[in-house]
């Protein structure tokens, strides 16, 4: 068996409550994540589902190195990311598809520029190369080849959030971090980007590390499923036993609000 992609080992992140001048006492710490391990296997994809506040955006910003971590490992591909300076910049391998493409795509960008802007920095693609990858990533990702000088707002909710997609793989990464990329899509729009990135986990041996408080989406996609609750994970199994069988009460509450799901044994 390979060694996994990812680890998460006894993660736990506090945020700083109140100041010096408001406590005479001194600042105090309020965990947000506690305790949390998970591991994300190679070509997998690792659903992290949770009610809002629940810790799981958290966990993803930890693995990009956007939040520091006061306790615990972040181990990707062998190498310990946490305490690292500037890994996030310097890491092509791991890359995020962020919620609103509105706010993640430049307005004043092409396309083009978009998507040749992350190769430009890693070097992982050739200046002489990017051209020809970036009309690959395009036709990968079900766009017209004349998307390539449209702005995003000439696109449709759809295209943009394909194009965010894009730009995470002009890296070539082995891991995505997606946070709650289709939540604003409407059904059809995100089964096509569900069912892309699907397709990247077999033909591009992409793992996915999927946040979402959809169950009906992290049925669709995940392998694996972790289901988090105030900043802890109560529950993690492959996604098929899980749905079928969910051993904590908490994911019993969760599958039972959903219409179609209260039906498991």
């Amino acid at each position: 068996m390979s060694a996994p992609l990812l680890e998460i080992k006894d993660l736990t992140v506090s945020y700083q409550v109140g100041s010096n001048l408001l406590h005479r006492g001194g600042s105090r710490h309020r965990d947000v994540v506690r305790d949390v391990s998970l591991t994300v296997g190679r070509n997998q994809i690792f659903g992290l589902v949770g009610e809002s506040g629940s810790g799981k955006t958290t966990v993803a910003r930890t693995v990009l190195g956007l939040t520091a971590v006061r306790r615990g490992s972040v181990i990707f591909d062998g190498a310990e990311l946490v305490g690292r300076r500037g890994f996030c910049v310097n890491q092509p391998r791991i890359q995020m598809i962020f919620q609103d493409p509105n706010n993640s795509l430049d307005p004043s960008m092409t396309v083009r520029q978009i998507l040749a802007e992350p190769m430009i920095i890693s070097r992982v693609v050739a200046r002489s190369a990017i051209e020809e990858f970036s009309a690959e990533l395009l036709a990968t990702m079900d766009l017209p080849a004349d998307a390539l000088d449209r702005r995003p707002y000439q696109l449709s909710g759809g295209q943009r959030q394909r194009v965010g997609l894009a730009r995470a793989l002009a890296t070539k990464p082995d891991l995505i971090v997606a946070d709650e990329c289709t939540s604003a899509l409407d059904v059809t729009v995100q089964a096509h980007v569900l069912n892309l990135m699907m397709g990247l986990r077999e033909t591009a041996g992409v793992s996915f590390l999927f946040i979402s408080h959809n169950l009906g989406v992290i049925r669709h996609v995940a392998d694996q499923v972790a289901v988090m609750r105030d900043g802890s994970v109560v529950e993690a199994a492959p996604a098929a036993r899980l749905f079928a069988a969910p051993q904590h009460e908490y994911t019993r509450e969760l599958l039972d609000s959903v219409p179609g799901f209260g039906d498991h044994e």
